[in-house]
């Protein structure tokens, strides 16, 4: 039997034409996988018949495996003692792929996907409710979801919007949910103890709700400065700075005219303000004034009513807060969803412990 074949990378190129057995195997053993940059490259396989056999598994035609494994979940006969997500992210960002340590990744596979199809269809349920229960809210999740999919869930391949995701994505999600409720529970019983106080001011009660606005904007600001960094990949932007100030990060969303209701009711000044020692409340006019000191004189930058304080810290703490929170919590399961289910990942996994030298 005559082999040939072609090797290629940019403008070089081997070539290979023999009739030897060995040549013949070595070209069978050679099979596409992902560099750690996403790229594609090729590589001579240890064991063919091992490598078929886990194509075969994972493609599960029957899908007997893939029941089983819901089943199991469904039923509690099943319990995760490790943590998928964590392990899928370390096995796609490691320089190591082929380590047995992921060999687990490989077994489970249908379990990882049937536990995320759950968490998919949980929380579709809880969108659905939340949607038809706050309308207002259904507008700030499809916007926030657009961009969002449109900067990391769109790309070349699965394995390089991951890539992405992880270089922009610099935050928490669970650890910033956390932090939310912990927020919701020391306003809840801050205002609680104001409401039994008799004879409070109003301007005491407003120094209350800014105190609460301020930590709620605290909050959103890293949200804030993923979605700008998003906007400015869609508006063409190669390169998007990682950081920028948070009053940087508002500006620019609320000068696109399609994302900018994604920040309304945020206003950086306030969050700001408070170290600077900037916030003046005038007395018996029930007004607030932001300013700021320009050149040795105190400009105001901006007022508020007392009502348009507690009106702005009400829809970011119901609305705004929680519409962040829920889009970038379900995005993040979009791209573990896509990742399960992409070709790329499931080429990664049938490489594990099974691949010997690259050839890029």
């Amino acid at each position: 039997m005559n082999t040939h074949f072609i090797l290629q990378k940019d403008s070089k190129q081997i070539t290979f034409d023999s009739n030897e057995e060995d040549v013949s195997l070595f070209a069978f053993s050679l099979q596409k996988t992902f560099d750690r940059n996403g790229n594609n490259v090729f590589v001579n396989i240890r064991d063919p018949e091992a490598y078929y056999q886990d194509v075969q598994y994972l493609l599960d035609e029957s899908k007997i495996h893939r029941n089983q494994a819901l089943e199991e979940l469904l039923s509690g006969k099943y319990k995760f003692k490790y943590n998928p997500k964590k392990l899928i992210d370390e096995f796609i960002l490691s320089p190591n792929r082929r380590s047995k340590r992921y060999l687990t990744l490989k077994n489970d596979y249908f379990r990882i996907l049937s536990n995320y199809a759950i968490i998919s269809k949980r929380l579709l349920e809880i969108q659905k409710k939340t949607e038809e229960e706050f309308p207002d809210m259904a507008e700030r999740l499809n916007l926030i979801d657009e961009v969002l999919m449109k900067c990391f869930r769109r790309g070349e391949n699965v394995i390089k919007c991951y890539l992405k995701y992880k270089k922009y994505m610099n935050l928490d999600i669970d650890d910033l949910t956390t932090q939310a409720e912990l927020q919701s529970e020391y306003i809840k019983d801050l205002f609680s103890m104001v409401d039994k106080r008799q004879n409070i001011s109003d301007e005491m009660e407003i120094q209350y709700t800014l105190d609460a606005y301020r930590r709620l904007t605290e909050l959103s600001s890293n949200f804030v400065n993923i979605l700008r960094i998003c906007i400015e990949f869609i508006e063409g932007v190669e390169e998007p700075k990682l950081n920028d100030k948070f009053i940087n990060n508002c500006k620019l969303i609320k000068m696109n005219s399609k994302y900018s209701r994604i920040v309304e009711f945020i206003d950086p000044s306030i969050r700001h303000s408070e170290s600077h020692i900037n916030t003046k409340v005038i007395q018996g006019q029930k007004m607030v004034q932001i300013t700021e000191n320009m050149k040795g004189e105190r400009k105001i930058i901006a007022e508020y009513q007392f009502d348009e304080i507690k009106d702005m810290k009400k829809h970011l703490e119901r609305l705004v807060l929680p519409s962040l929170i829920t889009s970038f919590s379900a995005n993040e399961i979009a791209l573990f969803d896509m990742i399960l289910m992409s070709p790329e990942y499931l080429t990664l996994l049938v490489h594990i412990g099974n691949k010997k030298i690259a050839y890029p």
